[in-house]
């Protein structure tokens, strides 16, 4: 979405799983983890696109639990530093 930027990360990360190896074999963890990742990326990239007419905005508006409104300063200023690129 270019109008709001991109930033590439990388996950890490350690499991146990009480299955037997045979049953799960890691080269099938590797596989299929990545397959998850590339289903799961266009629909936060929509949603992303379309927060606003989610149900999300509301609960950003209302803002129960002051979270928003704790992190908004941070917010402000990403978004500035993003206006400098």
């Amino acid at each position: 979405i270019p109008e709001h930027g991109l930033t590439n990360f990388e996950v890490y990360g350690k499991a146990t799983l009480p299955v037997p190896r045979w049953i799960i074999p890691f080269s099938l963890l590797r596989w299929l983890l990545p397959k998850v990742a590339s289903i799961l990326n266009p629909m936060f990239l929509h949603l992303n696109a379309f927060f606003d007419s989610t149900p999300f905005r509301k609960r950003v508006d209302d803002d129960v639990h002051r979270f928003y409104a704790a992190v908004a300063p941070r917010v402000a200023v990403a978004r500035e530093r993003a206006a400098l690129v």
